[in-house]
C-alpha cells in the first residue's frame, strides 16, 4: 500500500474537516496529514495531524499550497480541500 502525505487546506468548518480527516485515516491510517489553517480563523481542536498557518492578507492562496508542499517529505502528495473526502483508497 502506498503511503502518501495528505495536504489539506482548511477554512472555518470543523465538521467538514473532521469528515475529510476521518476518510483519510480510514484508508491510510499510517499516512502523514498536514493541514494549513488561515490565520485568524477559529483554532482547530482536532487531533491527528500537523498544522501550519497561512495568512491570505499577506499573500496569495498559492503561498499556502507551496507551504504545504514544502512540509511534505514523501514521494507522493495528495492535495485536498477540507470539504473533500475519500470514498475508496487509491490502490
Amino acid at each position: 500500500m502506498i503511503s502518501p502525505t495528505f495536504l489539506i487546506t482548511y477554512y472555518c468548518n470543523p465538521d467538514l474537516l473532521n469528515m475529510c480527516l476521518d476518510s483519510v485515516k480510514k484508508f491510510y491510517p499510517e499516512s502523514r496529514i498536514i493541514v494549513s489553517q488561515q490565520t485568524g480563523d477559529d483554532p482547530i481542536e482536532i487531533d491527528g495531524f500537523d498544522l501550519i498557518y497561512h495568512d491570505m492578507l499577506q499573500g496569495v492562496f498559492s503561498d499556502a499550497i507551496l507551504a504545504l508542499f514544502n512540509e511534505c517529505k514523501t514521494d507522493i502528495a495528495v492535495f485536498m480541500e477540507h470539504d473533500v473526502f475519500l470514498l475508496r483508497d487509491f490502490d
